[in-house]
């Protein structure tokens, strides 16, 4: 038939004429895109058997079809589309291709491109930026957690080795104290056992009491900076789990415990000019060793009091580090599934962003071919 190129060729005379050809009525109205359009529609419907434009003729409701030739056929058609068209002056133009249009359009495409590439570029470089960050903190978080962990451990070493050494003072005063009661019943052998419980309560006690409080002393700069440590991780809240609000902090539970012990030594030293007296006066022996065996039972009793304390913060000082360890494990992974969220939501605007670099991409080419067509 005729091809795109001829037709383009051919002046709107010879388009008007060649549509009057197939029966197209209306022509002399028609501009040349329109005539271009029915010409175009024309050579799509001559590729069809008569069988098949007959067809086409009742589906589009055409009646007394049977014995119109193909040609005539061709121009019912046209005009069955035509009539289901809105009206000429209804239907929307294209403006002309002014060069300024035919600029801005590869334009407005460059700017497409770019952005989308950018975009794109963008976000798959954030991804790599979120990834690294993610596993450089987390492994950070955790060293820190842990050595938090370690320090709350290394304290409740102290403090349980200072209970030990409180248990076996308080052992041993009440030890102290069987045997001056025993000493009542026997005076005639009491002078050695007098001079080695005034070694003991004289030096011996004061000694580990002393050593004891001294511990208790060196550990409270340690407290002090476990209870900061701690203090900052229950400010996080849910991303570690950290719990922290003691009613007393460990500093002050040792300085507590501490300022008990001070008075202790010098009691323990008058027991000792006590017993040097009784020694001296066995008349007032037995009166005085009853005495010291109540101070002795009650200076135990203390001791075990304290004891108990010092093993109670030594128990909680242990489930705490526990706490740490796990708090470090829930913070690296809800550190691990943000730094997830976040990168699907990049990829996602990467794919955004490749989405307009494709339109953008379409959209040259679009424009490249309407500026060849109007050249």
């Amino acid at each position: 038939m005729f091809g795109s190129e001829s037709l383009e060729d051919m002046t709107s005379a010879e388009l008007r004429a060649l549509a009057s050809e197939y029966g197209i009525t209306g022509v002399t109205s028609m501009r040349k895109p329109e005539l271009l359009a029915h010409l175009e529609q024309v050579e799509r419907l001559s590729s069809l058997k008569v069988g098949e434009l007959r067809q086409l003729a009742k589906q589009a409701g055409l009646k007394n079809v049977g014995g119109l030739k193909k040609q005539a056929l061709i121009g019912q058609l046209v005009e069955a589309e035509r009539g289901s068209r809105p009206a000429d002056d209804e239907i929307p133009r294209e403006a002309p291709a002014t060069p300024e249009r035919l600029v801005q359009r590869p334009l407005m495409a460059q700017v497409m491109q770019l952005t989308g590439g950018l975009g794109v570029v963008l976000s798959l470089l954030s991804i790599v930026v979120v990834s690294w960050l993610a596993f450089r903190w987390r492994g950070g978080l955790q060293l820190q957690v842990t050595r938090a962990a370690d320090q709350v451990r290394g304290l409740a070493l102290v403090l349980e080795a200072a209970s030990g050494g409180l248990a076996s003072a308080s052992v041993s005063l009440r030890s102290s104290a069987e045997a001056l009661a025993a000493t009542q019943e026997n005076l005639e052998n009491s002078n050695p056992l007098l001079e080695s419980l005034n070694a003991f309560v004289g030096e011996e006690a004061p000694d580990v009491i002393e050593a004891t409080r001294r511990s208790l002393l060196s550990a409270q700069a340690g407290a002090a900076a476990i209870d900061q440590v701690l203090q900052g991780l229950a400010s996080l809240g849910p991303l570690t789990g950290v719990d922290y609000d003691p009613e007393q902090t460990l500093q002050d539970s040792l300085a507590e415990a501490a300022a008990g012990l001070a008075p202790l030594p010098s009691a323990l030293r008058g027991l000792e000019s006590d017993l040097d007296l009784a020694a001296s006066d066995l008349d007032l022996m037995q009166l005085r060793i009853s005495s010291v065996a109540r101070d002795l039972h009650t200076l135990a009793e203390n001791l075990e009091r304290m004891e108990d304390t010092l093993t109670t913060q030594v128990g909680a000082l242990e489930g705490l580090a526990d706490t740490l360890d796990q708090a470090a494990g829930r913070a690296s992974n809800w550190l691990v599934v943000g730094a997830a969220v976040l990168n699907i939501l990049l990829a996602w605007n990467a794919v955004s962003q490749y989405a307009v670099y494709v339109v953008g991409s379409q959209y040259a080419q679009s424009a490249e071919g309407k500026s060849v067509k109007t050249r």
